[in-house]
C-alpha cells in the first residue's frame, strides 16, 4: 500500500502512536528539518481522524482515573463505539472530547 507522508503536531507522536497500534496501522516517523512527519497509509481525512483520536487519548491522560475520551465523530458512529467500549470494558463510563462537549449535547436534545 502507497504510504502518505504527514505533519505531527509537537506532543502528539505518542499518542498518536498509541491510537494507530490500537487500530493496527503502519507507520513510521521521522524528523525532518526538526519537524516530525509520519509515512502512512492513511488518506488525508484518515490521519485527521486518527488525530482526533490522539487528542481524545491526550485528554485521557490528563485525567487519574484514566476515563477512556470519545469525540462526536467516535460516538456518532455506532460500529466504532461499541469496538471502543469493548477494548475499555474496564471502565463503566466515558468523557467526551472537549471540544466535542456542545456539539455533543446539540446533538442528543
Amino acid at each position: 500500500m502507497k504510504m502518505k507522508k504527514y505533519f505531527v503536531p509537537d506532543g502528539k507522536k505518542k499518542f498518536l502512536t498509541t491510537v494507530l497500534n490500537r487500530d493496527e496501522i503502519d507507520y513510521d516517523f521521522m524528523e525532518i528539518d526538526g519537524r516530525l512527519y509520519i509515512w502512512t497509509p492513511l488518506s488525508c481525512r484518515q490521519y485527521r481522524v486518527m488525530l482526533e483520536d490522539a487528542e481524545c487519548e491526550y485528554e485521557r491522560s490528563l485525567h487519574r482515573s484514566n476515563t477512556p475520551i470519545y469525540s462526536f465523530r467516535t460516538l456518532m458512529n455506532p460500529e466504532k463505539f461499541q469496538r471502543l467500549k469493548l477494548l475499555n470494558a474496564a471502565y463503566h463510563g466515558f468523557g467526551i472530547l472537549s471540544k466535542d462537549v456542545e456539539r455533543f449535547e446539540k446533538a442528543v436534545c
